[in-house]
């Protein structure tokens, strides 16, 4: 069957359009694409029922479609221009943009149109489709932007890109690639037509490799070595050009790709290295050949200190196997094999070993060797120690940055300056003080201190720099936001050579605002306080002498009236000596017993005289330390409270009590006070028991509750009883003097004895404290040092 028409039958349709406009109607429903039918003059009179499915389509009163509203607004444009060019020109129309949806999204579909001609060749209606392909045009995006990231990766390290369209012979270098090749002009002609710029002995490889991959289809990469002359400059330049061939689905090429590179220093540097690799016999460092193999071909004087093997013990033998090569990382190793196999050189540091096993660190510079044909023959290494460099370079590292941390984590600006003065160094701190960046401030110098202050600092520079000596400079330094200015003093040293030259200047600022600023208020209240002192002293010197002659009427007083208080003792003490002299023999036993005990308190209450007359002169004398023996402090106690620890049939529970040091008349006081305060708030209805305990603690331990104590080991004394108890709220208050927490028609006493316990601990460089629960008992603990030091 001949499906060849005439241009009359392509132009006159066999059927008229309105005798069939049914049958297309139900064709073009059944189309998965939107079909739409226009009029000569280009307005839609028809749309398919996928219009449904979009958005903005509506159809006017006249019958036709408005279809703007079915376009991207970035796509209205383009789309306009290119239909009316179509309906104008009578052309095919085709144009790719996005659509509205209904569900308000866009897709992007191919809309194209064809004219349908009467017989005169005029058109009398437009046949138009748009087809989906939205999936399509994303993995077109996709593609086009990985090759926009790999093109853009490879030009940034001066690596050109290339295309060539194997149908329209028409080749297209990247700005990388113009410059690599030489092309200072635009070039407008094919690559096969630049034979001019290629060496005569390389056009023929050159053309063959691309007309030989095209020809295979295949999709390896092939690559191409060849020289240039470029424009206006001299001599041959090689190229190293890497190229694929793309294939469509059905395996025909459309295009190939590949990149650009100038490898002119490579291929200079394996010739100096093959002419260098001749000569250097006997250069420090090591000269190494190998074959294909990696078989030891050459091995020189400085391979022989290095490493410490003979030329005769490593000849022919593995390389591999006598330096036991590491690299640093395994981006190293990575970057090593494909700059050798790529460019055939390499250069960079490994781990080797010496015949001694110990392991040296080298910087290895290695090359391809070729022979006069450009074959690969072997490698050639020139490797040099530089063990100690890198380890001189890790520690100089590491120095400079515990250097860079430590300077941005004090408060000062410091700074470095070259032996000309020159800045070179400014930590954080002069960004935060000032608001300036690092680099504004080497290159604007002094433009943020004061004014006033600029003469007498570059002075004071001027000399150093002279002189090699410090200086202490004070200045204003303004903040760029807030326009203040704020005081530093700067402390600048040289760093100097072991022959006395300077290297660098360090510099150290410290904020002293707040001291200008105080220096101004302390010298107005000097002056006032110095009146006020001259004043002071004259009241003071007046207070001196009064207190003088107050404190020697106290004493006198003391005296007077231990006097006084001693001369009924004294009678008590001799009249119950003679009643016991006189009657003794008459008494009973009993009686004689109640005279020893009034003998022995009268003797105790005269003691106790003579004790308070030392302790209110302790103020004039030096307070006796002594060694104290608290069971025997507790003992004269219990005989001195006998007949209220009768009466209340109490019992006082004490063992081992340590002995501490003290004044032995205080240390009375105290414990009489604490055990006479729990006989006296005992209960009614229960047998007083108090109990009594010390152990040594540390005074570590007790910082952590009481700061005012020290690291010396103390003694710490509980006084337990199971009396009628207080709040805890209360403990502190009950050592106030004359406090009471209870009537006094229920419990006796002064509300000292507390008060009195809290001074005497204090005298000892001690506290005390009291824990109590209501109705349960009350604790009291005393905490003094071991050694006492009044």
């Amino acid at each position: 069957m001949s499906t060849n028409l005439s241009e009359e039958q392509i132009l006159q349709p066999q059927l008229s359009f309105d005798e069939n406009f049914d049958t297309i109607s139900l064709l073009a429903d059944a189309m998965p694409q939107l079909v739409w039918l226009a009029n000569a003059d280009g307005n839609v009179f028809y749309y398919n029922n996928r219009v449904q499915e979009f958005a903005g389509a509506r159809k006017e009163a006249s019958g036709t479609w408005s279809w703007e509203g079915l376009l991207h607004p970035e796509d209205v444009e383009t789309t306009s221009r290119a239909w009316k060019d179509a309906v104008l020109q009578d052309k095919i129309y085709e144009i790719e943009h996005r659509v509205k949806l209904r569900n308000g999204s866009y897709r992007w579909h191919l809309s194209r149109a064809y004219p349908q001609f009467n017989k005169e060749k005029k058109v009398v209606r437009w046949f138009g489709t748009a087809t989906d392909i939205h999936e399509q045009k994303l993995v077109e995006e996709t593609i086009k932007e990985a090759e926009e990231r790999w093109r853009t990766a490879l030009e940034a390290t001066e690596i050109g890109t290339w295309e060539f369209n194997p149908h329209t012979k028409e080749f297209y270098l990247s700005d990388v690639a113009k410059k690599i090749r030489g092309f200072v002009t635009e070039m407008e002609k094919p690559i096969l037509l630049h034979r001019e710029s290629i060496h005569p002995d390389d056009v023929n490889e050159v053309a063959n490799a691309m007309e030989k991959a095209v020809r295979n289809r295949t999709e390896e990469s092939f690559e191409m070595l060849y020289r240039v002359t470029k424009q206006n400059a001299e001599g041959w330049f090689w190229i190293r050009s890497i190229g694929r061939v793309i294939n469509d689905k059905y395996g025909e090429p459309q295009r190939v790709i590949g990149i650009l590179q100038d490898i002119t220093e490579q291929k200079l540097a394996e010739e100096k290295l093959q002419y260098l690799a001749a000569l250097t016999v006997n250069i420090a460092d090591a000269v190494i050949g190998t074959d294909l193999d990696n078989n030891i071909t050459n091995w020189n004087t400085g391979a022989e200190n290095i490493y410490g093997w003979s030329k005769d013990e490593v000849m022919g033998k593995k390389a591999k196997d006598i330096l036991h090569n590491r690299f640093l990382s395994a981006s190293d190793e990575k970057n090593w094999f494909e700059q050798f196999q790529t460019k055939g050189q390499w250069q960079g540091e490994v781990i080797q070993k010496r015949k001694n096993g110990q392991d040296i660190i080298v910087l290895a510079s290695i090359a391809k060797v070729l022979n006069a044909h450009g074959q690969h023959i072997g490698g050639v290494g020139v490797n040099k120690d530089i063990t100690t460099q890198r380890k001189a370079a890790e520690l100089l590292k590491e120095s400079e940055e515990r250097f860079r941390i430590l300077t941005n984590t004090i408060p000062q600006i410091v700074s470095i300056y070259n032996s000309n003065g020159e800045p070179e160094y400014l930590n954080d701190q002069w960004f935060y003080i000032t608001g300036q960046k690092i680099d504004e401030a080497f290159k604007n110098g002094y433009e943020l201190v004061h004014a006033d202050d600029v003469d007498a600092l570059l002075q004071k520079w001027e000399s150093a720099l002279n002189s090699g000596q410090s200086f202490n400079a004070e200045y204003r330094i303004k903040n760029i936001h807030s326009n203040q200015y704020r005081w530093f003093f700067s402390n600048v040293e040289p760093l100097k050579d072991k022959d006395g030259n300077v290297l660098k200047w360090i510099s150290a600022a410290s904020d002293i605002q707040h001291f200008k600023d105080l220096s101004v208020l302390l010298e107005h209240q000097v002056q006032e306080r110095t009146m006020e002192l001259n004043r002071l002293n004259q009241m003071l010197k007046k207070q001196t002498e009064e207190l003088r002659r107050s404190n020697e009427d106290l004493q006198q007083f003391a005296h007077v009236a231990s006097h006084d208080l001693k001369e009924p003792l004294r009678k008590i003490k001799t009249y119950s000596s003679r009643l016991n002299d006189e009657f003794g023999n008459m008494l009973p036993e009993r009686a004689l017993l109640f005279l020893e005990k009034m003998d022995s308190a009268a003797s105790r209450m005269s003691s106790m005289i003579d004790g308070v007359l030392r302790y209110s002169m302790l103020g004039a004398t030096e307070q006796v330390i002594e060694s104290i023996d608290l069971n025997d402090i507790i003992h004269q106690i219990e005989m001195d409270l006998e007949v209220i620890i009768q009466q209340k049939k109490a019992t006082i529970e004490y063992r081992d009590l340590m002995k501490l040091e003290g004044s032995a008349i205080l240390i009375y006081q105290l414990f009489y006070n604490l055990v006479n305060n729990s006989l006296k708030f005992s209960k009614k209805d229960e047998l007083p028991v108090i109990r009594i305990s010390s152990s040594v603690v540390n005074g570590k331990d007790l910082k952590k509750q009481h700061k005012a104590l020290g690291d010396q080991p103390y003694i710490c004394i509980l006084v337990e009883d199971n009396g009628i108890g207080f709040d805890q709220e209360h403990a502190e208050k009950i050592f106030k003097t004359f406090t009471r927490l209870n009537a006094k028609d229920k419990f006796e006493g002064t509300g000292l004895g507390l008060s009195l316990c809290k001074k005497i601990v204090q005298r000892h460089n001690g506290i005390i404290e009291a824990k109590g629960i209501l109705h349960k008992g009350a604790a009291f603990t005393v905490v003094i040092p071991v050694r006492q030091t009044f």
